[in-house]
């Protein structure tokens, strides 16, 4: 979540405020004699349009949208 920001310096312009839900869930297990890790997450769930205040090309784009990530790690 981020409020509107409106006290701005000299070359910045205002941005509003937004709320972004983002969430992951993952499983450990062992195979094989070794970790693996399965992660699923969801970015942006609402996809919601939105600048962030910080960015360099908030003029020009908004941030991302709506992404699902899934990734499988072994560890040795």
């Amino acid at each position: 979540m981020a409020d509107r920001q409106d006290r701005v310096g000299e070359f910045e312009t205002p941005t509003d405020g937004y709320t972004v839900f983002n969430t992951a869930a993952g499983v450990r297990f062992t195979f094989g004699g070794r970790l693996n890790v399965l992660t699923v997450s969801l970015g942006n769930a609402g996809n919601a349009e939105y600048r962030n205040h910080l960015s360099r090309v908030k003029e020009i784009m908004p941030e991302a949208g709506r992404s699902l990530n899934v990734s499988y790690r072994v560890v040795f």
